[in-house]
């Protein structure tokens, strides 16, 4: 992936449907985008329960996506990411200040995964 280190106020950032993105693109995503509070990743059909670690590795370590942990109104999509199941969606029960979780179309998640959401309680916007 692109260095993000160009852009330190980015904020937003719609990657939907760039099939090249990887788990280690989003680790590097993770690491430099401080502010970012919209994250769409829908059809990045490469990322999977490892990706879904990083976001939630760097949040818990206070890195990268830290911000997550502070604040409302975050928007995460990743809906027709094949490749994510129960464990990637159980990893994102970290980013307790997200206001917006799209996960549609994902066939490997299940109600199991998604009972392991309970701790976002500012979701107002769902998709499955």
């Amino acid at each position: 992936m692109l260095t993000l280190s160009g852009l330190p106020l980015l904020i937003h950032l719609k990657l939907s449907g760039c099939v090249r993105i990887s788990n280690k693109g989003l680790l590097s995503l993770a690491s430099q985008a401080h502010l970012l509070q919209l994250l769409h990743l829908d059809k990045c059909i490469k990322l999977n329960d490892d990706g879904m670690r990083h976001l939630a590795l760097h949040q818990a370590e206070d890195d990268g996506m830290n911000h997550l942990a502070r604040m409302t109104g975050h928007v995460l999509g990743l809906a027709s990411c094949p490749e994510i199941g129960d464990v990637g969606v159980s990893r994102l029960s970290t980013l307790t200040s997200l206001s917006s979780l799209s996960l549609a179309h994902c066939p490997r998640v299940t109600e199991e995964g998604l009972l392991s959401l309970d701790a976002l309680i500012y979701v107002a916007d769902f998709e499955y």
